[in-house]
């Protein structure tokens, strides 16, 4: 019998065999040529000549019998004729039997090839179409071929068990791309928790499953094309707390979750390398996404996490098996107390550190952050993370500052640090303008410098205080275009029962930088205050409130004095005068400034 020969692009039945020539299919203009499995053509059987009439001559025996004009004789066929007959007509039927045979089998592919061809010659019967249920084993991946069905949908429903409440995942992997199929999580009586899920040829899907029966009900649209899956459930692996947290996605695995367990709210530093892997997403426990990040992104993330049970998913690559390692640092925030200061050591897996701060009454907020070395940015923000307060600190500015535009309303606020080095810093939050006390270890690094002290009154009792001005060199830069030293200094005023205070801020003097081998300064004391003058500029402090009174600058310089040896700064002191209330200082070169002590107004 005839074998109907189908196209192998589109599987459209073709009108004929083809020839070694092939032919173009009439349905998606594929050029079909014939193969050493496909049939021959079927040929048409010989007209059937109609039986000779009776002689009309009467003819008797051993008289031609009729036939045809111009048709041959026919010669009456031997034994050996009828047996060659027969084994070319069984030869035939062969040859077709094993063209149908191969048709057949190409019509099942594997998870790593194309199906190109059909595996049935009948049309499909209408309607849907439902493969036999088949079970999950949890966490082992279950392959299901799809046969191309043109009726109706294709649907196989999945069953497993979960043993006790947890969370667990759930994905599907299709290799052909061309025949869409979506998937659901069923529970308890067909309950659907999630789905139906579909992304291009993968889906993963996590959620908390109750014990109980389970079911994934896969449905496969219709068509002509076979598909092949694999899909897998079982529950998540989980975090343990010790860093990094190491992960690996299989090859044919679509992405892999794991639990991250988190004790309290707060920010969270992540750093991912997910070498052949692709990104990662955090995500709560509605399934929003909280944070994600890839190995493209350079640096370290950091994500504000709420308290609870997270999960950290990473996807494949698509090219093959990956690993990859989430490095996960709780960076805050800590408690900050107004007036105190804190100490902290970033790392480089957190270089941001978060400080919750609580303001009982409105006030001028300033943040100081004192490192070594500089190149602290501080970020103040209120409740709502809008930005009150910020300052960008420079590699040599050893003490940066952020100060309030104006007066805050007492609330909750988080202070942000971020660092640059691996290096203690230490941060202290207060009123703006109000002085910082060091701490002992602080104040023994200072060295006190030779004649630049005065007597004030302290603590009620008057010329009773030695208040001796102390420096540190913090920092030393050599710049090339002036072949000169730049040295980054920090200042300290001993001012006894009440500590040493800093003498630090933007533009004040004693300066916080100086270029060159020498620098001048001069003070002078007067009732509760000192009055410092150094390079262009002259500064009151007010020793009992610990604030800064005013700050001026003048025309000309202090005179800087002798340089140090060996390289070292040279720092050379003098004294200031008051009179009448108006500080005189001395300027390079003759001359003085005069400035009101009241004030800091220059006067002519």
């Amino acid at each position: 019998m005839p074998v109907a020969v189908r196209c192998p692009s589109c599987h459209a039945p073709m009108p004929e065999a083809p020839d070694a020539g092939g032919i173009k299919c009439a349905y998606c203009g594929t050029l079909v040529q014939a193969t050493q499995f496909m049939p021959a053509p079927v040929l048409a059987p010989p007209p059937v000549m109609a039986p000779p009439p009776e002689n009309p001559f009467g003819a008797g025996a051993g008289a031609e019998p009729w036939r045809s004009p111009g048709a041959p004789t026919v010669a009456r066929r031997s034994g050996l004729a009828r047996f060659l007959v027969v084994f070319f007509v069984m030869d035939a039927l062969i040859g077709a039997g094993v063209a149908v045979f191969f048709l057949t089998r190409s019509g099942s592919g594997t998870f790593s090839s194309s199906t190109t061809t059909s595996s049935g010659t009948s049309a499909a019967p209408a309607g849907p179409l439902v493969l036999p249920a088949a079970t999950l084993e949890p966490g082992t991946p279950l392959d299901i071929d799809v046969p191309d069905h043109g009726g109706g949908p294709t649907s196989i429903d999945l069953a497993f068990a979960v043993p006790a409440a947890a969370p667990w995942e759930a994905w599907m992997g299709a290799e052909n791309v061309s025949r869409s199929c979506t998937m659901s999580v069923l529970g308890a009586g067909d309950a659907v928790l999630a789905g139906p899920l579909h992304d291009s040829h993968q889906v993963w899907s996590w959620l908390n499953l109750p014990a109980g029966p389970g079911t994934i009900h896969v449905e496969c649209e219709s068509s002509p094309i076979p598909q092949h899956l694999r899909v897998q459930a079982g529950p998540l692996a989980r975090w343990d707390g010790r860093n990094p947290l190491r992960v690996a996605v299989a090859d044919g695995t679509p992405a892999v979750g794991v639990v991250v367990p988190l004790d309290r709210e707060g920010f969270w530093s992540v750093s991912y390398d997910g070498s052949g892997m692709g990104p990662y997403r955090l995500l709560g426990a509605d399934g929003a996404v909280l944070g994600t990040g890839s190995t493209s992104s350079s640096g370290v993330a950091e994500h504000r996490l709420p308290a609870g049970e997270l999960v950290a998913h990473f996807a494949g690559s698509g090219s093959g098996s990956g690993a990859g390692q989430l490095t996960l640092v709780r960076s805050g925030p800590e408690p900050l107390v107004l007036g105190e200061t804190v100490v902290h050591v970033p790392t480089a897996q957190a270089p941001s550190t978060h400080f919750s701060l609580r303001l009982d009454a409105p006030l001028r907020l300033a943040v100081t952050v004192v490192t070594r070395g500089g190149g602290a940015d501080i970020r103040v923000s209120d409740a709502g993370g809008v930005e009150v307060a910020g300052a960008r600190g420079s590699s040599g500015d050893s003490a940066p500052s952020a100060g309030a535009a104006g007066e805050l309303p007492a609330g909750v606020y988080d202070v942000a640090i971020l660092s640059n080095q691996e290096t203690e810093f230490r941060v202290w939050a207060h009123e703006a303008g109000e002085l910082r006390v060091l701490a002992a270890e602080e104040r023994a690094e200072y060295q006190a410098l030779r004649g630049c002290s005065c007597r004030a009154d302290v603590d009620g009792q008057p010329g009773d205080d030695l208040l001796q001005l102390s420096a540190l060199v913090t920092g030393t830069i050599f710049e090339m275009m002036s072949q000169a030293r730049i040295f980054d200094l920090a200042w300290a005023l001993d001012a006894g029962a009440l500590g040493a205070l800093e003498l630090a801020g933007d533009d004040v003097a004693p300066p916080a930088r100086v270029g060159g081998s020498s620098v001048g300064v001069a003070l002078a004391c007067t009732d509760d205050a000192v009055v410092v003058a150094g390079l262009d500029r002259v500064t009151a402090w007010s020793v009992a409130t610990r604030r800064m009174l005013w700050s001026t600058s003048f025309a000309g310089t202090y005179p800087p004095g002798s340089g140090g040896s060996g390289g070292d700064l040279g720092i050379n002191c003098g004294r200031l005068t008051i009179r009448n209330g108006v500080v005189s200082v001395p300027l390079a070169g003759g001359g003085k400034a005069n400035v009101r002590l009241a004030d800091g107004v220059v006067q002519p």
